[in-house]
């Protein structure tokens, strides 16, 4: 039985990768650094702002400067923002497997995204009523992983206990993955990822078209007969 399920906004249940992307790499061409979307996919993806510039300053040897990271993440944030007022999708099947859940088992959302952004996608969605927490980088700063996941379930388990043995998270890149399983929850990967990064969780489906609280039951039970 699966009594919690914790979505990630960014690209489980949201289409945002790519404009996470442009608005990162716009970002860092402003202080003249050119960053490759292989680099960018293997080290920054899902990343919250602050890091994601962070690391892709490492790739590219650029010198340590806290400043220019905030002013580089503000920008990339901002420039997101105006992405999401002009419209996101959600992706494939990700509203239809969401409300399904609906009566059935209590749902979280986390996000690196702030939160009016969010909110306004939920909204628009009509899927907000189904989530019983939401946070947000607003929530949790800068540093949104694995912060968000963790805040999520001390507000869940404020409100009713959470057995760590039947709550999953659904995360769509290593970034993801690593936050939730740093906090005590089973992982499964969702979308299009490499194999080694969907190896890191503990199962893994392509993405939430036709699936359900069953399905998701079954891809955890499969992983538990795998360890046993």
């Amino acid at each position: 039985m699966i009594e919690v399920v914790l979505l990630e906004f960014d690209g489980v249940l949201a289409d945002t990768a790519g404009a996470r992307q442009d608005a990162l790499l716009g970002a860092l061409a402003d202080d003249g650094l050119t960053l490759d979307p292989e680099t960018y996919l293997e080290r920054c993806a899902g990343l919250a702002p602050a890091d994601a510039v962070r690391e892709a300053r490492a790739a590219l040897a650029a010198p340590p400067d806290e400043t220019a990271i905030e002013l580089a993440s503000l920008r990339a944030e901002r420039a997101f923002a105006e992405r999401l007022a002009g419209g996101v999708s959600l992706r494939p099947g990700a509203r239809e497997f969401v409300r399904s859940l609906v009566g059935r088992t209590r749902a979280a959302l986390v996000s690196r995204a702030g939160r009016r952004n969010v909110e306004r996608v939920l909204a628009l969605s009509d899927i907000a009523d189904v989530f019983e927490i939401v946070v947000t980088a607003d929530d949790v700063g800068a540093t949104a992983a694995p912060g968000t996941h963790r805040l999520a379930l001390d507000r869940l388990r404020v409100r009713r206990a959470v057995p760590p043995a039947r709550a999953i998270a659904l995360e769509d890149g290593p970034a993801g993955i690593r936050a939730a399983r740093a906090v005590g929850l089973r992982c499964v990967a969702v979308g299009p990822l490499p194999p080694h990064q969907a190896l890191e969780a503990d199962g893994y489906l392509p993405s939430l078209e036709g699936e359900t609280l069953d399905t998701l039951a079954q891809v955890a039970a499969r992983r538990d007969e795998r360890v046993r």
